[in-house]
C-alpha cells in the first residue's frame, strides 16, 4: 500500500542508513525474525506504516504481526 508517511519514514531511514525491512502481513513473520537475528545487540528500531484513514486494517495487522514476533 502506497502512504505519503511510510514513504517520508523509508526516505529517512534511507537517508539514515538505519537497517529497514518492509513486510505486508503476518505471512512475513519468519522474515522478520531472520531479519531481526541479524541485528546488532542494543539497537533500538521504529516501527511505522500507513495511518488507519489509510489502511483500516494497519493496526491489528501490526498487533497480530508483533505478537507473533513477540511470542518466537
Amino acid at each position: 500500500m502506497e502512504s505519503k508517511g511510510t514513504n517520508v519514514g523509508l526516505e529517512a531511514g534511507k537517508r539514515l542508513a538505519k537497517p529497514m525491512i518492509t513486510v505486508s502481513g503476518i505471512e512475513d513473520v519468519q522474515d522478520i525474525i531472520q531479519w531481526l537475528n541479524q541485528l546488532p545487540d542494543g539497537i533500538t528500531l521504529c516501527i511505522g506504516g500507513p495511518r488507519a484513514s489509510e489502511c483500516e486494517s494497519a493496526y491489528d495487522v501490526t498487533k497480530e504481526i508483533l505478537s507473533e514476533v513477540l511470542e518466537k
